[in-house]
Parts: C-alpha cells; sequence; structure tokens
C-alpha cells in the first residue's frame, strides 16, 4: 500500500492507516481479523468513486471505448480485499485445487522450470541467491 497513494471519499490515506498499526496494532489486526473470520465486507468500504478518463488516441470514437474509467476504493477497502484474497489463495493452493498446468494470474507462479514444461516454479529471492522451487 503506498504512502502516495490518493484517498477515497473518506480521507484515509496508506499513510494514515500504516501509522495508526503502530499506535493500535492489536486493535486494527482484531478488526480486520474479525471481518475475515465472518466473511463480512463493510457496505461503507465498498463504496467507489468513478473517474472516466478521455483516451487520447481515442478521440475519433464514441460512446464507452472512449473512456477508461478510474475506481477509487477506500484504502481500508483495499486492506481487506488484499487479505481476502491472500486466503483465498491459500486454502487454493493448500488443497491443490488448482491445476498444476495453471501458471498465468496465480502468486508466485508466472514462470515454468526447464523439465518438460508442465513443471510449475515458485521464484523467491534471498540475500544470497536465487532460489527455484520446482514442483512435478
Amino acid at each position: 500500500m503506498g504512502n502516495k497513494k490518493s484517498p477515497s471519499g473518506n480521507g484515509i490515506t496508506g499513510k494514515i492507516l500504516k501509522n495508526s498499526f503502530k499506535i493500535f496494532p492489536r486493535y486494527i489486526t482484531e478488526m480486520f481479523n474479525g471481518f475475515l473470520n465472518r466473511g463480512f465486507f463493510p457496505v461503507m468500504w465498498k463504496i467507489t468513486k468513478l473517474l472516466p478518463i478521455t483516451k487520447l488516441e481515442k478521440d475519433k470514437c464514441e460512446g464507452v471505448t472512449k473512456v477508461s474509467p478510474i475506481r477509487f476504493i477506500n484504502t481500508e477497502g483495499k486492506v481487506l480485499e488484499k487479505l481476502f484474497m491472500y486466503r483465498i489463495n491459500h486454502h487454493v493452493f493448500s488443497h491443490k485445487y488448482m491445476n498444476k498446468k495453471q501458471y498465468g494470474f496465480t502468486p508466485k507462479m508466472h514462470d515454468r522450470c526447464g523439465n518438460d514444461g508442465e513443471v510449475l516454479c515458485n521464484k523467491r529471492t534471498d540475500s544470497s541467491s536465487h532460489i527455484r522451487d520446482c514442483e512435478p
């Protein structure tokens, strides 16, 4: 979460949320864990601002193709959204629900090993070396 990202309607930036966490780590952790455990996403955090930006190269186009929508979601909503995605991914990968041939749109699964092309790699970088964990 970047410190320089603009806030949504409530004015809370990433920097404010990070500083709040430094002061109240237990409260904020319990709040987010409570939402996760209940599968609850606060309605106020779902409210977004939609800003249509006109595409320069599309000045002769009409309708929807001429604009690119940018969505501003509350900072807290961004954090909770990421936490939900981490939980979902953990569940999917720990129970091996994901097909081993799937490598696009998956966390840390963007490369393949050199074997027969069917082996996925999980690339991590250490301070000492580049490690590749491969599964057959």
